[in-house]
């Protein structure tokens, strides 16, 4: 009983910090248009920020909800969950970020940026890898799984073992940083460990 209670009282607070935030945009919005409608143009653009910045924020935490509490033994800590706003609209400039860590002291960090300019690129070097050599400066690409692939690079320097991944998940661009993992494949093998079918309906790209 005591248990149901925790996870009701859990989920009352997520509905009122949901409502709250939804609350502050928009009054923001209001703000802006009262400025706008006093042809003071500043303050009308600064209250607009601040209400991208907030739904920025509600999209962050959507993404999160999508990412699994754990990945190949490691675990997360929520009051390291961080997003972070660049300003723009719709996501874009905008980042999500767990870090895992297990008993071993090996740790990966997930990185999400929504609607990311450079997804182009990355695809296209993922798609072309052979016009970069077989490994360039940034890295080699990488299966994750049957359908999607990535681009890794590990760095083993005076027992500092240190890892990069990047893929495109639709326009979005995810990154997996890694540390203490002593082999690469390892640490490949520990970053597949999401739902994508989750993490692509909360991030809106597929309906449920």
């Amino acid at each position: 009983m005591l248990k149901k209670l925790i996870v009701l009282s859990g989920l009352l607070m997520m509905s009122f910090n949901l409502f709250a935030q939804q609350e502050d945009v928009y009054r923001l919005i209001d703000d802006a248009k009262d400025y706008y409608k006093s042809q003071k143009y500043r303050e009308s653009a600064a209250s607009l920020q601040a209400a991208i910045n907030k739904i920025n924020d509600i999209i962050g935490e959507q993404i999160l909800k999508g990412l699994p509490p754990t990945i190949n033994g490691m675990s997360y800590d929520k009051s390291n969950d961080n997003v972070t706003s660049l300003g723009t609209l719709m996501g874009a400039g905008m980042t999500a970020q767990r870090v895992y860590v297990n008993e071993k002291g090996e740790t990966v960090t997930v990185q999400i940026t929504p609607n990311d300019p450079m997804v182009e690129n990355l695809i296209t070097f993922i798609s072309n890898p052979q016009d970069y050599g077989t490994e360039s400066d940034a890295g080699k690409v990488v299966k994750m799984n049957e359908d999607m692939k990535a681009l890794c690079k590990f760095l083993n320097s005076e027992q500092q073992y240190l890892a990069y991944l990047q893929m495109p998940f639709y326009t979005s661009k995810i990154v997996f940083e890694g540390s203490g993992f002593k082999k690469e494949d390892a640490f490949v093998f520990a970053c597949p460990q999401i739902n994508w079918e989750k993490l692509a309906e909360v991030m809106g790209y597929k309906q449920k």
